[in-house]
């Protein structure tokens, strides 16, 4: 428990508190240290906990090879059988990172994995995909769909809201925030804290404060949503 803690913890400094120059001159010594334990912890439930933490900070080319390494299994953790879910977040990552490989990697997975749960995991990971247009596309089905399912809606939240892409992402944070009234008549129970939670955390500037303050500050704010 401690060491899950920790690596979350590592994650959000590295990508909500430092800024670029020292991101950059950090991220390789985590990404050994955590890799390192990730490989080479005593216990299997360790060595799971670095696995996750690794999977969320990889960002150098070598960190981003290793990723790719899991995925082809010229690296193996030890003791550990990569799931489904493991894979699409794996290859989720490489995308909203920008990885060259990552679209044919993305659909050489699509080829082998043609369950429901692929599909959803599928569509997830490619919320994260780093241009204006998809995130276009996707806000758009959050709000008109009636097709998309409220669990892959929710399950891809955290790839559009992606931490590297917060330029691309901060112009519908207002809009969010004026959706949970919407949200909070018509969907379930936890899909508002979920979107809530995502569209806020996966921003860091004092402008995207400013916009919640601002929200804040609105006379006719149901008062449930502003405790929320």
């Amino acid at each position: 428990s401690l060491a899950r803690m920790q690596g979350a913890r590592v994650a959000v400094a590295l990508h909500s508190y430092l800024h670029e120059a020292g991101r950059q001159a950090l991220a390789p010594r985590a990404e050994a240290v955590i890799g390192d334990r990730m490989l080479k912890a005593p216990t299997l439930g360790l060595r799971i906990v670095n696995f996750r933490t690794f999977r969320t900070i990889a960002e150098t080319p070598a960190g981003l090879q290793q990723v790719k390494d899991l995925l082809s299994g010229k690296l193996v953790v030890p003791g550990l059988t990569l799931k489904r879910l493991d894979r699409w977040e794996l290859i989720g990552h490489l995308i909203a990172m920008g990885d060259p490989q990552a679209e044919a990697i993305l659909a050489e997975e699509k080829s082998r994995d043609h369950s429901g749960e692929g599909q959803k995991y599928a569509y997830a990971a490619q919320a994260g995909t780093p241009t204006a247009e998809n995130k276009a596309r996707y806000f758009d089905g959050y709000l008109h769909s009636q097709t998309i399912q409220e669990d892959w809606i929710m399950e891809s939240l955290g790839p559009f809201n992606f931490w590297k892409q917060t330029a691309l992402t901060g112009p519908y944070l207002i809009q969010a925030l004026n959706e949970l009234p919407d949200i909070k008549q018509h969907r379930k129970i936890f899909f508002l804290m979920a979107w809530l939670g995502a569209f806020v955390e996966g921003q860091n500037s004092a402008e995207a404060q400013g916009v919640v303050q601002t929200w804040l500050d609105g006379e006719k704010i149901d008062p449930d949503l502003r405790l929320k």
